[in-house]
């Protein structure tokens, strides 16, 4: 994974560091002649904080076309935040500074996971895509830091925010039901998952105050 932030940022530009945050994907501009100051020039204003590489890793895209989906090819999926700006987005680009597509990440962004490694989104001209993981592992890592996102594009959250990680298996659960369920819980520090706070055995919770961010 890091090589393959590492390889992100040498193409576009972006800082690589994991405590940055994500917004729009810039190109480099060109050099712009410098211009000498005067009294009635404008004060000069500070450039955008550049977004960051919160997550980069190689994935297999189709984008739906005609009924069906289509497929794009091996492409890089990345999750681009600025924190102080709490802009995030994912995206999907090609090599050579070629970005192919954008979906700006907020409360209500959803993604949708599905059988085989795959997950379903909808971008910012609201095309239909889906992409399949090389492992299960690189899907729940991609579905973790996308819904640490969604919660950092809020200044306040206060209702609960899910995202799935896995499908699971077996009977579907309602409301009013009492389920077992076996959770990991984390701390959020520097607007990223940090040390593990809970490791629980299985416990009984009512389906109306399930908890957050837990597997299996």
């Amino acid at each position: 994974m890091s090589n393959e932030r590492a390889k992100l940022a040498s193409l576009f530009g972006l800082d690589q560091a994991a405590s940055q945050s994500n917004e729009s994907f810039q190109f480099r501009a060109p050099k712009q002649p410098k211009k000498t100051p005067t009294a009635l020039s404008p004060s000069p204003q500070k450039p955008a904080p550049t977004p960051s590489v919160l997550l980069a890793t190689a994935v297999h895209a189709f984008r739906f076309v005609n009924g069906q989906y289509t497929k794009q090819g091996k492409v890089g999926a990345a999750i681009l935040g600025n924190h102080p700006t709490r802009e995030y987005m994912i995206l999907l680009y090609g090599s050579q500074q070629k970005p192919i597509t954008t979906a700006k990440i907020h409360l209500g962004f959803i993604f949708t996971v599905q059988p085989g490694n795959y997950g379903t989104f909808y971008d910012d001209q609201r095309l239909n895509w889906s992409l399949m993981f090389d492992s299960e592992k690189a899907g729940v890592d991609f579905c973790k830091e996308l819904c640490v996102a969604r919660w950092n594009s809020e200044t306040t959250v206060d209702t609960l925010l899910t995202q799935d990680l896995l499908l699971g298996e077996g009977q579907v659960v309602n409301y009013g039901d009492t389920v077992e369920v076996a959770f990991t819980g984390w701390l959020l520090q520097n607007h990223n998952i940090g040390q593990v706070t809970n490791n629980s055995e299985l416990s009984e919770y009512s389906q109306n105050n399930c908890a957050v961010f837990r597997e299996n």
